[in-house]
């Protein structure tokens, strides 16, 4: 699958967990992080599909116990773009399977996570919100200002929280926020980008002839 068949820029997940939820043992063992291995840990990932067109980043954060006895919790943000950079070091894991790949170290079959995403839709496509639209304000000093973009709270049942639109001169962009359950160890993107993708299709339009 390729990011751009969705016109998605970007799709991000965060997750926290706690220490017996993850084997870092095995973890480090395969990554072969040394005998004094950092807690924060950050790799990026090339794609062989889309090569030096889309790319993942992982940053890793170890739970670890405070003196005071208490757990500090770990995290992992796993983020999939689509952009020009070229990174060097092909080698597995890869984009298409880190997410697999790391699922593999986790005990648990679901952790909940932060989904966010960020849509770019071409000047062929508008929102179906009408803008801009003129700012009705007393406010002098905003007197013939336009809006560009809102905040959407969706209902209580849609898989997102927050959805953003902002529309530029040629560009329709849309940030989706939402909350999902995922599972690590049978990650597919593509399905998880298709479930944000089609509440975000629901705000944008082909602009008629």
């Amino acid at each position: 699958m390729s990011l751009t068949e969705y016109h998605c820029e970007s799709f991000e997940v965060e997750a926290r967990f706690g220490s017996e939820d993850f084997d870092k043992e095995a973890f480090f063992e395969d990554v072969k992080a040394g005998d004094d291995p950092e807690p924060s840990l950050h790799w990026s990932f090339g794609s062989t599909e889309k090569k030096d067109v889309e790319h993942a980043h992982l940053s890793l954060i170890i739970p670890t116990k405070k003196e005071e006895g208490k757990e500090s919790k770990g995290r992992i943000i796993l983020g999939y773009h689509s952009s020009d950079a070229v990174i060097n070091d092909l080698r597995p894991p890869y984009m298409e399977d880190v997410g697999t790949w790391l699922g593999k170290f986790f005990k648990v079959d679901e952790l909940p996570a932060y989904i966010n995403a960020i849509f770019r839709f071409g000047e062929q496509y508008e929102s179906t919100l009408s803008l801009p639209f003129p700012l009705v304000t007393e406010n002098k000093a905003l007197s013939g200002s336009t809006v560009s973009g809102v905040t959407i709270e969706p209902p209580a049942h849609s898989p997102l929280r927050r959805v953003m639109i902002q529309r530029s001169e040629t560009d329709t962009i849309v940030y989706a926020m939402g909350r999902s359950r995922i599972k690590l160890k049978a990650f597919d993107l593509k399905k998880e980008v298709e479930k944000v993708s089609a509440q975000v299709h629901g705000l944008i339009r082909e602009k008629k002839e």
